[in-house]
């Protein structure tokens, strides 16, 4: 197995039938599906350099694009954990304001 073949088939991702998984790597690679199937099941004989240049800029794109994705996620779970915390120091601020130590207790995990 070459290096591209891995590239194209790491393209493809892991999601899907192979076919699927293959005219989403074409499609990616910007290069003809007949050609892409060739390089995918290593019968290609020879990978020109515009080919390779092309599965490996689509590979950059593609890991640049899963980083973002994976950025965005922790920056929402973040801001869910900022807003529930800004909800219990209210919810805590209000009690021991109201003397309601029963509250503030069981937030803590004194009291369950």
């Amino acid at each position: 197995m070459t290096d591209f073949q891995k590239a194209l088939q790491k393209l493809g991702g892991l999601e899907g039938y192979k076919k699927e998984r293959l005219a989403r790597a074409a499609k990616a690679a910007e290069l003809p599906d007949a050609r892409a199937f060739e390089i995918w099941y290593g019968r290609a004989r020879r990978i020109e350099p515009h080919e390779q240049q092309a599965i490996l800029s689509a590979l950059v794109a593609k890991e640049i694009a899963d980083e973002r994705n994976e950025q965005h996620g922790f920056r929402l779970a973040l801001a869910k954990m900022e807003s529930r915390l800004n909800q219990m120091e209210a919810a805590l601020v209000r009690a021991a304001s109201a003397g309601d130590v029963e509250t503030i207790a069981s937030a803590l995990g004194i009291i369950s």
